[in-house]
């Protein structure tokens, strides 16, 4: 097993190369639905837990330990902003007009703008497994408990740093550039 903060960085790098080899009008496409992924966890956030407490207070009892529903909502939480991460990279994507520039300057503005999508998904998807205890019982791929290092960076992820009036400011912005002539 690895430390969770090196494949966090593996990954993110990843994305960069992925960037590079897709141009940033289609990486831009992801960004916008990486942040509107965001903005629907955001606010399904608070709900989830409300309904895990009507349940239990009309059942009057708990059906689930916590680290039952830890694993529940950490699987719930990661499989929907895998499955927008993938609708957003397969087939027909969102993708922002204009060409990209040619060169060395098209692949760096590639480069960083998959390092953002990187950092944006999978520091989401660390998060949640942070949120949620790591409650995915025997599939966890990461060591605990986590370095020092790596409790560290916890509170630069991005939904720890990416509030909802932020969140929906930068997608307006995003749309509004995407529909721009």
């Amino acid at each position: 097993m690895v430390p969770i903060e090196v494949l966090w960085i593996v990954l993110i790098i990843l994305f960069g190369f992925i960037g590079m080899a897709r141009g940033y009008p289609r990486e831009l496409g992801v960004t916008t639905m990486s942040l509107i992924a965001l903005l629907a966890l955001n606010l399904l956030e608070p709900r989830l837990q409300r309904l895990e407490t009507a349940l239990e207070s009309i059942l009057r009892v708990n059906i689930l330990s916590r680290p039952d529903i830890n694993a529940i909502n950490a699987l719930i939480f990661s499989a929907i902003l895998l499955l927008i991460t993938f609708a957003a990279y397969a087939g027909q994507t969102f993708y922002f007009p204009g060409s990209p520039k040619k060169g060395r300057v098209g692949s760096l503005i590639s480069f960083t703008n998959g390092l953002v999508n990187g950092y944006l998904i999978v520091g989401s998807l660390w998060h949640y497994l942070d949120k949620f205890s790591y409650g995915v019982g025997a599939w966890t791929l990461v060591t605990l408990p986590l370095t020092p290092r790596a409790q560290s960076l916890l509170p630069y992820l991005p939904p720890a740093i990416l509030d909802f009036p932020f969140l929906a400011g930068l997608v307006v912005v995003l749309m509004i550039l995407r529909i721009r002539r």
